[in-house]
This record gives C-alpha cells, sequence and structure tokens, in this order.
C-alpha cells in the first residue's frame, strides 16, 4: 500500500511561475532563486519565540451546533441531514425546554473556558425562531452570570427573511451563514424546494437584506462534480456584497454528487488557480475580503503553529440534534453511529481514540464507528463500503484506490482500503502538509472506510495539497507587497470564526 511514505525534510514545488521550497517538518519556505527578505525575517522572528507555556483554560466542549429543526422546507439530495429528516426520522421543532438544557450542558461542559459558541443549525433554523429567540435569550442570561462572553451565530438556506427574522439577528448579534452554491445554474442544481424548484432566485433576494443585518454573512459554497468554478462564483458572491466566502467539497457518502474522478478533480484546481490570481490581485490593490479555503493554513505557516487533528469534533465541539442527543459533530446525527451522550445525563462518553489520538501516527489504528456499526452489519466496515455500491471482480463493495502525491507531484502512498480490524500505514504520517492540515476527517473516514481513523477522502486531500501551495504562494506575494493586509485578513477571520465547528 505504500510507496516509500518517510518523510523529507525539504520539498521544492512550482506554482504560477514560482518555485519554493517548503520545510514540511518545520512549515518555513522561500521562494528559490530570489529573496523575499520581509518573509525570511519573519520566520526568523517566529522560530526565535520562546514557547508560551502560560496554561490553558480548564474545560472541555465550547462550541455546539444545535439543531432546533429536524426539518426543511428544501430537499437537497447531497444533504447530509437528508432533507432535515436526518436518515427517515419524522418532521420535528425543538422546543424551548430542550432548548434552555442544551445551553445549560454547553455552559457546564465548557468549565472554565472564557468564551462559548452557540450555532443554530437544522434542516432550517428559521423555521424555529421562536425557539431560537428563547434560546438566545436564556444564553445572554447565562452569560451574564457565569461572566462568560457569548457567541451565537445561525446557518440558513437563504429562503426565508421577513421583519421577525431581522429582529432576531438584530437583537442578539448573530452571525449568518447562507448556503449557496453558486451562479443560478450551479446553484439550482442540487439546491432546490420540496417540489423540485430550485431556490436561487428566492435566497439572491435576501442576501441583501441579511447583509444589512450581518455586514459580516459569509456564503458557505458546497462543491460537486457538477458545479466547479470556484472564480466564477466567488465574482458573484462579490458582486452581491459578500466579503466572506467559504468553499467546501460535498461529503463522501453520495458517490454520484462526490469530486471523485481525475478530471473533476482537474476541473476545480484549475478553477481555484484563476481565483487565486484574481484574488492576489484584489488584495495588492486594497480590496481585501476573506476567502476562508486560501486563509486557512495562513496561521500555521505564519506561526509556525503544528497541527496533530484535523477539528476539534468530540473534544471542543458537538452536536446536539432535536432530541438532545449528544453526536460527535453534525455529520454524524443521521447515522447515529457517534452518539455520545445525552444532554440530560450531562457526560459523555468520547472515543478514547479521539480523545488521545495524535493522528498524524504512521500506522492507522483500528477505532470501529460506533457499536451501531456492526450491530447493523455484522462486522465493521462493511456498512460503509456497501453505500458506495461499487462492487470489486469478487463482488464485494470495495472502495476505488487513490494514488496520493506530494506537493512536488511525487506519488507517496496508494491507498485502496482501510477497514477497521486492519492496522495500516497512515496516508497523512507522509503527506508534506500533514502539520497544516492535521489528518483525516472522522466522517469521511467512516464513510468511506468504516472506521473513524480509516483515512481521507484522496480527492479532498489534492485539493488541501494545491490550497497549501496557494497559501505559501499568497503570503510570498503580501510580504513582499505589503503585510499590513494580513492585519485586515486577520480581523475578518476573527470576525468568521463562529462560522466554523473546527
Amino acid at each position: 500500500m505504500s510507496m516509500g511514505i518517510t518523510p523529507v525534510e525539504r520539498r521544492e514545488f512550482a506554482y504560477q511561475g514560482e518555485r519554493y521550497t517548503f520545510r514540511p517538518n518545520g512549515l518555513q519556505f522561500e521562494p528559490v532563486g530570489r529573496s523575499n527578505e520581509r518573509l525570511a525575517n519573519h520566520f526568523e522572528s517566529v522560530a526565535a519565540r520562546q514557547p508560551d507555556l502560560r496554561p490553558l483554560p480548564k474545560g472541555g466542549i465550547s462550541f455546539i451546533t444545535l439543531n432546533v429543526a429536524h426539518d426543511c422546507n428544501m430537499a437537497c439530495p447531497y444533504c447530509f441531514a437528508k432533507q432535515g429528516l436526518y436518515g427517515g426520522r419524522e418532521r420535528k421543532l425543538m422546543d424551548e425546554e430542550s432548548a434552555r438544557r442544551s445551553v445549560d450542558w454547553l455552559f457546564d461542559q465548557a468549565g472554565e473556558k472564557p468564551e462559548v459558541y452557540l450555532r443554530f443549525l437544522g434542516g432550517e433554523p428559521l423555521m424555529n425562531v421562536p425557539v431560537i429567540r428563547k434560546a438566545a435569550e436564556y444564553a445572554e442570561a447565562k452569560a451574564e452570570q457565569t461572566g462568560k462572553r457569548i457567541y451565537m451565530s445561525i446557518n440558513t438556506n437563504g429562503t426565508l427573511y421577513n421583519a421577525e427574522i431581522a429582529q432576531l439577528l438584530k437583537d442578539h448579534r448573530m452571525t449568518v451563514s447562507i448556503s449557496m452554491d453558486g451562479t443560478r445554474a450551479a446553484h439550482n442544481t442540487f439546491r432546490v424546494f420540496r417540489n423540485g424548484k430550485g431556490t436561487y432566485d428566492a435566497v439572491v433576494r435576501n442576501v441583501k437584506k441579511f447583509l444589512e443585518v450581518d455586514p459580516d454573512t459569509m456564503i458557505n459554497a458546497t462543491l460537486t462534480a457538477a458545479n466547479l468554478d470556484v472564480d466564477e462564483y466567488a465574482a458573484l458572491f462579490r458582486d452581491l456584497g459578500v466579503k466572506m466566502v467559504r468553499f467546501a467539497m460535498v461529503g463522501t457518502a453520495v458517490p454520484e454528487i462526490a469530486v471523485a474522478k481525475e478530471e473533476k478533480l482537474a476541473h476545480v484546481l484549475a478553477a481555484y488557480d484563476r481565483l487565486a490570481r484574481s484574488y492576489r490581485d484584489q488584495l495588492l490593490s486594497g480590496d481585501v475580503w476573506y476567502l476562508a479555503d486560501f486563509y486557512k493554513y495562513f496561521a500555521n505557516f505564519r506561526n509556525l503553529e503544528k497541527r496533530h487533528n484535523r477539528c476539534g469534533a468530540g473534544t471542543a465541539y458537538v452536536n446536539v440534534d432535536v432530541d438532545g442527543n449528544v453526536n460527535l459533530c453534525h455529520r454524524f446525527t443521521t447515522d447515529g453511529t457517534q452518539r455520545i451522550g445525552k444532554v440530560a445525563s450531562r457526560a459523555v462518553d468520547v472515543p478514547l481514540g479521539i480523545r488521545t489520538r495524535d493522528q498524524l501516527q504512521p500506522t492507522a489504528a483500528s477505532v470501529p464507528s460506533g457499536p451501531e456499526v456492526s450491530q447493523l452489519t455484522g462486522q465493521p466496515g462493511i456498512r460503509a463500503l456497501k453505500l458506495l455500491g461499487e462492487k470489486d471482480t469478487s463482488g464485494r463493495s470495495s472502495v476505488p484506490a487513490h494514488l496520493h502525491k506530494q506537493l512536488d507531484g511525487t506519488p507517496f502512498f496508494n491507498q485502496s482500503d482501510s477497514v477497521a480490524g486492519v492496522v495500516n500505514a497512515n496516508v497523512c504520517a507522509g503527506c508534506d502538509i500533514r502539520y497544516v492540515c492535521g489528518g483525516s476527517c472522522f466522517h469521511d473516514g467512516e464513510i468511506l472506510y468504516g472506521d473513524l481513523f480509516g483515512g481521507p477522502d484522496g480527492f479532498k486531500c489534492e485539493v488541501d495539497r494545491h490550497l497549501a501551495k496557494i497559501s505559501m504562494w499568497l503570503l510570498d506575494s503580501i510580504f513582499e507587497h505589503d503585510p499590513v493586509l494580513l492585519d485586515r485578513l486577520d480581523d475578518l477571520h476573527l470576525r468568521s470564526q463562529q462560522h466554523h465547528a473546527e
């Protein structure tokens, strides 16, 4: 399976006509054939700093997504919430008492952490405005009582807007994220009402209204095999007045929609290249806006800050569903395989592997994805493989092999399978960007391989490695032109934080 995955000390790669030397272990990079004194001085200064040994605040989970609605007015086929029904359950809205208990649970779990984050999720959360208001009022009172700061946000499909919604957002200073996939054709491919009609016109009408209430409204766009032109979509969002944008590749559970073919991968990488060129030109001309895809590795490179885990699922962040079940993250809510507790019982049982594991270890330890997997199928891993619907020559379900390549294009890992019960080499341990990415997504591991640590979606890996190259190229340009631009980007990033669960 492996192809010599021993990490190298230095890697040289090319991007946009420039060549760079990158140190995967130290995270420093530099242009080849020319000097960038500001960049070099910055790295020298950061490397010379003494580590900050101040103890972190004691506490655990401080961010929850709260499913106030297991219902939706739309029926998007790629939705992790399964059109708001979360796997065939009845349509249901959270009641006030359940919302208050969830808020209490969040503050208890946070311990001494000074900040807590509450993000309202669905289905479509704006179908339950009265309960959102009660929960927000209660959370603010709780924050004042405990001396904590509360940050609240909401993720909406953008089709619902009225005076009551506007007042809710104003009264509680909620940050808004709108799901919108791009141009009319791109958006209406999958983002449709229950009757099959596209939602583009309804969303566009409301974007400017949301911006009036929250100027930092973010657009979250899902990339599928049918919509990959990120440069075109970003230009549209900017024309609408949006200055916060994030693209994310669709989850891997629906293979015909996922970006899972080489020609589709090449298409999206080329679109990112076009977007990178225009984005750099805009930044250097003073038009500063936030593109999460390009910024997400900035802190790692600038601060030489290593990550050893992909996200904070189960340790800093969880999802609470409409019935008060605590899930490892919102993507596990539908299948229920990573239900780690209930709000009513206060305690959570986070798998030991998540609490203690360094996701960059050389081997991918077998950590079955919850008891329901084995109960449903008889053996871990098979459930997820069957979801893909593909058969090998013996008639068994299988996952297509993916050949992982380093920043310079060198193949280093042929990932064919990694089902629970088998200890395999860990692709993440030998990747050039392991310390900026942090490892693989737990949900991708379960969906593809039936194991939380089964491995990453290889196509997403290729996009991440490409984004890392773009990040280094942009930082090189910014340091050479005007490093003050980074202060403005940092400010936008801070304002974007409550949009994310990672």
